[in-house]
């Protein structure tokens, strides 16, 4: 189901891929591209720079550790994590969607959704059937990651429909929301696995993030990755680490 990314140390889930929800930023390998990019992140998000602490997050070999989108999941960067909302469907796609100005010049990104029906189909409705929600599903993925101008008249539908998915399941509220994680350094061990999944879009921002071969970061769910310094460790650091950054 998972299509493998950087050979095979990033998985993003099938219907999560960098296509369809998945943006990340990553520094050039020197500090100051490395600060920049973190700043960038906290600013998209509206997070002062001493607002969340950035805590250090080690998954051990053999361990599983989740990153959960959802505000009543315990989240191991207890001190780092912040919950966003907004009933803004803009304000939502600076934070984890795609700027227009990109979506036009990126060859191949962009979405142009031919088959939806017209808003008026489907505005006022209290609830929804399955072919409906992939209908509203695949509006929302391509105004958050596509050109937005063209999809205005369906921003009060998408909003609506976000407010009925609020009130479908406990615990989420009827705008949008999601959930920011912020680390100083990561560290995924040969045989750990760190998971970002859940039912609402993550942001995380983290300055420095080693991956030792065999460790796993799977994402499942919308995600936009701030990653100052991403290290990939052919080796443990007990065998002499040949190392590669991006």
């Amino acid at each position: 189901m998972n299509e493998a990314m950087l050979e095979g140390q990033l998985e993003f889930a099938e219907w999560a891929d960098s296509e369809r929800g998945v943006q990340e930023k990553i520094g050039n390998g020197d500090l100051d591209s490395a600060a920049r990019v973190v700043a960038e992140g906290l600013e998209r998000c509206g997070i002062g720079r001493d607002e969340l602490v950035a805590e250090d997050l080690i998954v051990s070999s053999g361990e599983t550790l989740v990153l959960h989108g959802h505000p009543r999941q315990k989240s191991p960067l207890a001190r780092g994590t912040a919950w966003l909302q907004t009933g803004d469907l803009d304000v939502m796609k600076r934070w984890v969607g795609l700027p227009n100005q990109i979506a036009s010049s990126k060859i191949g990104f962009t979405f142009a959704p031919a088959e939806l029906p017209e808003p008026a189909v489907l505005e006022g409705r209290e609830t929804f059937s399955s072919e409906e929600q992939e209908i509203l599903n695949r509006a929302l993925k391509a105004y958050l990651y596509g050109q937005s101008a063209g999809l205005q008249a369906y921003k009060p539908l998408l909003e609506e429909y976000r407010a009925f998915l609020g009130r479908q399941h406990p615990g989420l509220t009827e705008g949008f929301v999601i959930g920011v994680w912020r680390a100083r350094r990561i560290v995924i061990e040969a045989g750990g696995l760190l998971v970002i999944t859940g039912p609402l879009a993550s942001a995380l921002i983290v300055d420095e993030m080693d991956i030792h071969a065999g460790g796993t970061l799977n994402i499942q769910s919308i995600a936009y990755l701030n990653i100052g310094t991403l290290r990939k460790l052919e080796k443990s650091q007990g065998e002499g680490a040949n190392e590669t950054s991006n």
